[in-house]
């Protein structure tokens, strides 16, 4: 996939999370897919799976837009 179609996943993937009202948005790499889950009130939601060729860079885009590093907020100085 191209930056530009990782970046549309990506926001469509932030503004789904958001609409639905999702207090986290969890991409998880496995080995022939990439899972994508919604927390809702507390519980892990199913949102949709995509192809694993998609998963390091739609991880790092949204680690980036969301300031993630190591698998934490950066914090600001």
């Amino acid at each position: 996939k191209t930056k530009e179609e990782v970046s549309s996943m990506a926001r469509y993937l932030v503004r789904s999370a958001v609409e639905e009202g999702a207090s986290g948005l969890h991409v998880e790499c496995q080995e022939n897919y990439v899972r994508v889950r919604l927390r809702k009130d507390g519980v892990m939601q199913h949102k949709t799976d995509l192809p694993a060729r998609v998963g390091a860079s739609l991880i790092d885009m949204l680690k980036t837009a969301f300031r993630v590093k190591g698998g934490k907020y950066w914090e600001e100085t």
